[in-house]
């Protein structure tokens, strides 16, 4: 055995398997995600009350000092306050309609509302509207990309005019001077597009919808030059259409493009991921996301991963996006309400999320509920994956309990560890190749792949657990998810047993995606507290 070779050989068996640790890459992106479990916890809370009234497609703006405002929504002129130290809602007496808007703070805590015919600035401190000097768009702007300037003045771009025919409008809104100043035009009118800057002076405007009442998805990207008014067309396009899509910029000087539409191919609900490398001009595909996001909300966190909510019809499960891995993970509790569309996600000051409104139900329930989602370090979580060299390397020790013991910890680390097992099979050592094969010859018979498993707590006790070994996702509409056996199984429980919160559990064979949706299917129990437990 290698324990009593040269140190020479000692070393070349310890640079081996580093770059076994490095270089393993098995059985594709499915197992690739479980390699770096998360150092960080999800969690979601209600907060201590709900609004006045139902919203979606409402805008809610971080007006600073703890201070969020909620504006309008369809069918709805009033404006409330959300206090993040209490967690309330307060009536404001102010009123102001809007049809298809958007938003955005301005640097000196206003809030500019626009929908090309009542454009205007909202003052916290004296709680009123003051119109623009003149408007953004004369025929009506629906759903107008803004993005907020290192200068403080704002850039928009687009939308849709009354007819929801796409616009090519650019302007500048100067909140010195409370008007907007026209600045060039897109190359193809868009709505639906996302807005990204680059740098201190160019804007990246990607996708969205063209054509008659915007169709026609676009897979296109253009650099708008604030410095000389113009916008040019990128070489490189998307690797898919997508429109009504979210856009994140990373602290890597990356972009990262998720979920959308895209009509061109029926794809309304899409799971797809790329990146933008603002160094290299490239894109790249990454994820994919577990579930399809027609209309998502996302955020960025304070590690430097992005959350991304809802988009789809009773969708709760939260997924995260670890730039490190370029793999999108389950969060560890899923949201306490569905959010489909016309939600609302805005970052707090504290580094939280608050979650504000939506429809719901296939669009037929509006809510008036709101959540916090929150991340929080997680020390004492420990990395499977972290161990698996060392243990690799306990397989050639002369003593047998150390191999045995090695063995059964790499069958418990589960799918983290069978893609450096896979390429241990290479070892030189024939001895270590055996005891490898015989490893995932176990993982193989142990079918724990197969197994996961709801725990019915009340309070801190378990009452009740329930196996499951179908991993298999129900297709939509709502009428087959809630015949699911499965479901109807758990909510037969829940009806007979008392329950604070439900724990889903898995094994660590099971990789992301399918945790991901098991978590969504427990969620159609329409039970509050539903979380991700520790794996089996």
């Amino acid at each position: 055995m290698t324990g009593s070779g040269p140190s020479s050989f000692l070393m070349g068996r310890l640079i081996f398997i580093l770059v076994l640790f490095f270089l393993a890459d098995v059985d594709g992106r499915a197992e690739k995600s479980t390699d770096s479990p998360p150092s960080f916890r999800y969690e979601t809370r209600p907060v201590k009350e709900t609004m006045s009234v139902t919203r979606h497609r409402h805008m809610t703006l971080n007006l600073g000092n703890g201070r969020i405002g909620v504006f309008a929504g369809f069918a709805r002129e009033t404006v409330e306050l959300f206090d993040l130290k209490t967690e309330t809602f307060r009536k404001l007496g102010c009123t102001q309609w809007f049809g298809d808007f958007h938003g955005i703070t301005l640097s000196n805590g206003k809030a500019l509302l626009v929908d090309g015919r009542n454009d205007c600035v909202f003052d916290i401190e004296k709680a009123e509207f003051a119109k623009a000097a003149n408007l953004y768009s004369p025929q009506g702007a629906r759903w107008t990309g803004m993005l907020a300037l290192p200068d403080g003045r704002i850039f928009l771009c687009g939308g849709s005019d009354g007819n929801f025919k796409p616009l090519d409008n650019c302007a500048i809104f100067n909140p010195a001077k409370n008007r907007f100043e026209t600045i060039g035009k897109l190359t193809i009118p868009r709505v639906g597009h996302t807005l990204s800057l680059i740098g201190q002076s160019k804007v990246l405007i990607a996708g969205g919808s063209t054509g008659d009442n915007g169709r026609e998805s676009l897979d296109t990207l253009e650099i708008f030059n604030l410095e000389t008014g113009s916008s040019s067309k990128l070489a490189v396009a998307l690797k898919q259409a997508r429109s009504r899509h979210v856009s994140i910029a990373l602290s890597d000087y990356r972009i990262l493009f998720a979920g959308g539409h895209d009509s061109r191919q029926s794809q309304w609900k899409l799971r797809s991921a790329e990146v933008f490398d603002l160094k290299t001009g490239t894109l790249k595909e990454v994820g994919p996301m577990a579930l399809g996001r027609g209309e998502p909300g996302a955020a960025m966190l304070p590690s430097g991963r992005v959350a991304i909510f809802g988009g789809t019809q009773d969708l709760r499960a939260i997924e995260i996006y670890c730039p490190e891995q370029e793999e999108f993970i389950p969060a560890d509790q899923i949201m306490i309400q569905a959010r489909q569309s016309g939600f609302t996600v805005t970052p707090l000051d504290d580094g939280g999320i608050l979650l504000v409104g939506g429809r719901v139900n296939q669009g037929r329930e509006e809510l008036n509920a709101a959540e916090i989602f929150t991340e929080k370090k997680d020390a004492s979580y420990d990395n499977p994956r972290a161990r698996v060299p060392e243990l690799i390397r306990k397989l050639d020790d002369d003593i047998y309990r150390v191999r045995e013991d090695a063995s059964a910890e790499l069958l418990r680390i589960g799918l983290p560890a069978r893609g450096l097992l896979e390429a241990a099979r290479k070892d030189p050592d024939p001895e270590v190749r055996v005891r490898v094969r015989e490893i995932l010859q176990r993982m193989g018979k142990a079918g724990l792949d197969e197994k996961w498993c709801v725990e019915l707590w009340d309070h801190e006790k378990t009452e009740e657990v329930l196996w499951f070994g179908d991993y298999s996702c129900p297709d939509h509409p709502a009428s087959a998810v809630e015949k699911d056996a499965r479901l109807l199984k758990l909510k037969e429980f829940l009806a007979n047993h008392k329950a604070t919160r439900l724990v889903v559990r898995f094994t660590n064979f099971v990789p992301f995606h399918k945790q991901t949706e098991m978590l969504n299917l427990v969620g159609w129990t329409r039970f509050q507290r539903i979380e991700r437990g520790k794996p089996l």
